[in-house]
């Protein structure tokens, strides 16, 4: 497949799945830097667009959203890992790139691979974060 044809169907697959993205912190074993009071949970969740998932790779881009008054939307970019067993990769706020991080997750997907499931940890400024995301086409 030369890479023409490889951009053309990545451009369809951008342009064909949606998706939406979810983190929480505290719930899920809270570990960071961040003091949240008993039974506080920071969470935040927002749609996903720009999206690819194959084989080698997933990426995407979050929608805006409000995070402690400022809007952010980050852009993520995940490979396969040494062991074949997850992704792996890093993210940055797409308004500046210093503001980065690392993630790792599962891919789960249907049969058909119609619909998939993200499942993972997000590092970012020392705090970690369970994140999920559920990919349609």
């Amino acid at each position: 497949m030369g890479k023409t044809e490889k951009r053309n169907k990545n451009k369809k697959q951008i342009n064909m799945l949606t998706g939406k993205i979810y983190w929480i912190a505290d719930d899920f074993k809270f570990k960071g830097s961040r003091d949240y009071k008993k039974g506080e949970t920071a969470s935040a969740v927002t749609d996903i667009e720009n999206i690819i998932v194959d084989d080698n790779m997933i990426e995407f881009t979050t929608s805006p959203f409000d995070l402690e008054g400022e809007q952010i939307s980050y852009n993520v970019n995940l490979k396969p890992d040494d062991i074949g067993l997850g992704y792996s990769g890093n993210f940055y706020d797409k308004a500046d790139r210093d503001w980065n991080g690392e993630m790792k997750c599962e891919l789960f997907k249907d049969k058909d691979e119609k619909t998939f499931f993200l499942y993972g940890k997000w590092t970012e400024d020392d705090v970690i974060y369970t994140w999920w995301a559920r990919i349609q086409k």
